[in-house]
Order: structure tokens, then C-alpha cells, then sequence
């Protein structure tokens, strides 16, 4: 899912005129709703927010948040998301220099200088109000910080748990007490989200995106037992109906997301299903490709392109941009990722506390499979 999602915005973006030159002859050509679908394939972000709540939780599963688990947990994040981050970012740089009449001089000052750079290595740029050198960073700038929020707001619903006499822990004996501290946790905030994004359907803050993390994470403590199916159910005919009110697509993708990984669950497809070899090799290559496919496919198509090109030869370089862009994810993968994801498991403790009830486990974590736990280390 996560590898379609992908080629759902690497397609988007070719047919962007903001971005793209052949843009607006694939729009001319194409019959809708074609281009319609494809200038909608930003979508695919809300498929990577429901997706990442959904793995985050099932990564943290039970664990005790401590410091020493927070710092565990951002150094394999870190170890995980920065040497392919870092990596692209220092090429987009070159890139954007061997434009500019004062080559890397100029890159360096348009960049802010120092402190644009650190913010863009740090993925604070968008907080700070430093522009990107990565125009599809701002997503990361946000998953960070779902990750704070997560981690944060998950330590408090243990302290509340504590201070009720549960230790944290979900298991059959104190289940409503643990859901009701989930819910006093974590609910307010998805509420508010909802409520300040509804306001003007715009803000992409981690304020006003969370709701759709959120939904990933509800989604698994409900596969895993940890609160009810109608608490589930609640808040997505709730979110349901109000992005059929206010025609919000974003919210209304995130819920189909959610639906569609609850439905994979209950009927024990989790692993099975969009099991295609295809799928598979776009869901591992997948942040690859998001990082690297405006830097090489569509900056590619942008250099080769010529006004008075036939419609044959944009088909041609769309075919030659999308290659590209799967060449350059493959190549970032190989040499930047997968060394990053086999370091990252080093420092990567047990997924459930066996402490617990197993019933407070998901059923069997290890049979969630390949698929999930691939995407776990992602």
C-alpha cells in the first residue's frame, strides 16, 4: 500500500505544470478523468500519515516509554530515516547549484546559509520557517513530530494508568481502566485536530494533520484488542461525515486507508494481501522514491523537454521519467537505505512487553508477517 501510495505522488507531480514540463500536454491528451486521478495522486501522503500511525503503534506495541526507550527510539529512527534523507538532500543541493550563476556560493546564501541547512538537516525547516531543499521533505518534518506527539502522549496515558493503580500494562483485568487512559490521553487532541483542520481544510501542521495519523494508530489498538471496535467505528463515521460534508478528500482517503488495513486485519489478510511481487519490491523502494523522483525523473524530463516536442515524445519522456525515478529509488535503496534499515534492527528491542496478558499483544505479532514487519522497520 505504502509503494503505491508513492507512485501515486510521483505520477501526481508529472502532471503538475508547477513542477513539470510536460504537464500540461499530458492534461491536453489524456482523457478524464486520467488526469484528474493523477493530480490526485498527493493523496497518497494521507495512505503514508494512516500508515505510520498504524506502524508506529504496532512498533512500540506495549513497551514501557522510559528515557532510555525514547532514546532508543529516535536513534533508530534517526539511524533509519537520515542516511537517505541526508544523502538526497546533499545531492538536490548540487543539483540546484549546477543551475544558479554562482553555483554552490549561491545555493549556500539562497539556503539561508548555515542555519537553513542544520534546519533542513534536522527536518525543522517548516518550523522554523527556513525553505526546503527537498520539496517533498515537509511530510518528514511531520512524521517527526506525529512521533513526538505519539510517544509523549502514549508515556502520559502509562502515567495515568499508574496513578489508577494499572502499572501501564493492558491486559484483561485492567482493560477499561488502560482504554479509558488511552482515550483521556489522546482523544482531545484528535478532536481539536479535527475540529482546526475543518476550519479551513488547509493547515498542514502536525496540529492540524494528526487526526489522520491518529486514525492509523486507533486502527491498531483495535487490531490489537487494546480498546473496542465501537470506539473505532465512532471516529471513523464521525471523520467520515464530515469529509463528506466539506468535500475533504484528505480525510476521506485517510479513512478509506484505515478501513481498508481494520478489513485486512478481521479477516486475517494482513499478510496477504497486495502481496504482489510488484507491490512488494514498490512498498521496500518506497521512500526511496518519494525522496529522489522530482531530483531525478522529473528534473530528467524538465531538462530533455523541447516546446515544439510531438505527443508521442512526451509519452516518451513520462515512460523515461518514471524508469528514471525507479532507477535512482533502486540505486538510493540499495547503497543508502537498506544499510540504514539492517543497522537500525541492532538497536531494535522486543515489539510487545510479554510481561503482559497475551491477549494485550496483537494476536501473534509474528504473523502479521513479512509485510508489516518490513514495514515496521520502515
Amino acid at each position: 500500500m505504502r509503494g503505491a501510495a508513492a507512485l501515486a505522488v510521483v505520477c501526481c507531480h508529472f502532471f503538475v505544470p508547477e513542477m513539470s514540463s510536460i504537464a500540461t500536454t499530458l492534461n491536453s491528451i489524456f482523457p478524464d478523468p486520467i488526469p484528474t486521478l493523477a493530480r490526485h495522486g498527493d493523496l497518497g501522503v494521507e495512505v503514508f500519515f494512516v500508515l505510520s500511525g498504524f506502524v508506529i503503534a504496532f512498533s512500540i506495541g506495549n513497551q514501557r516509554i522510559s528515557g532510555r526507550f525514547a532514546a532508543n527510539f529516535a536513534l533508530r529512527r534517526s539511524i533509519r530515516l537520515d542516511p537517505p534523507y541526508l544523502t538526497t538532500l546533499a545531492l538536490s543541493m548540487l543539483l540546484w547549484a549546477a543551475y544558479l550563476p554562482g553555483g554552490l556560493m549561491e545555493c549556500y546564501e539562497r539556503s539561508h546559509e548555515w542555519k537553513g541547512m542544520l534546519a533542513n538537516a534536522f527536518y525543522l525547516q517548516d518550523v522554523l520557517g527556513f525553505p526546503s531543499t527537498i520539496g517533498v521533505a515537509w511530510t518528514l518534518c511531520l512524521e517527526i513530530q506525529f512521533y513526538l506527539v505519539y510517544i509523549c502522549l502514549f508515556s502520559l496515558s502509562q502515567y495515568l494508568s499508574d496513578s489508577w493503580g494499572t502499572s501501564g500494562q493492558f491486559n484483561r483485568l485492567n482493560s477499561d481502566a488502560s482504554q479509558t487512559a488511552l482515550l483521556i490521553t489522546f482523544l482531545p487532541f484528535a478532536v481539536a485536530s479535527v475540529y482546526w483542520w475543518n476550519t479551513n481544510l488547509s493547515d498542514f501542521s502536525v496540529f492540524g494533520s494528526w487526526h489522520r495519523f491518529f486514525i492509523g494508530v486507533l486502527c491498531y489498538w483495535t487490531y490489537s484488542r487494546q480498546i473496542s471496535s465501537p470506539i473505532f467505528t465512532a471516529f471513523i463515521v464521525a471523520l467520515a461525515g464530515l469529509a463528506i460534508h466539506s468535500g475533504d478528500l484528505r480525510a476521506g482517503t485517510a479513512v478509506v486507508t484505515a478501513l481498508l488495513i481494520h478489513l485486512a486485519g478481521r479477516t486475517g489478510h494482513l499478510s496477504t494481501a497486495l502481496s504482489g511481487p510488484w507491490l512488494q519490491y514498490l512498498g521496500r523502494v518506497s521512500y526511496s522514491l518519494y525522496l529522489v523522483h522530482i531530483m531525478v525523473g522529473v528534473s530528467l524530463v524538465n531538462f530533455l523537454w523541447r516546446a515544439d516536442q510531438s505527443i508521442f515524445i512526451t509519452l516518451c519522456l513520462l515512460g523515461v521519467g518514471l524508469i528514471a525515478s525507479l532507477i535512482g529509488a533502486e540505486l538510493m535503496y540499495r547503497f543508502f537505505e537498506l544499510p540504514s534499515v539492517r543497522l537500525s534492527r541492532n538497536f531494535k528491542g522486543t515489539t510487545c512487553d510479554r510481561s503482559v496478558s497475551p491477549s494485550s499483544c496483537p494476536p501473534s505479532p509474528l504473523h502479521i508477517g513479512p509485510t508489516a514487519e518490513s514495514a515496521a522497520n520502515r
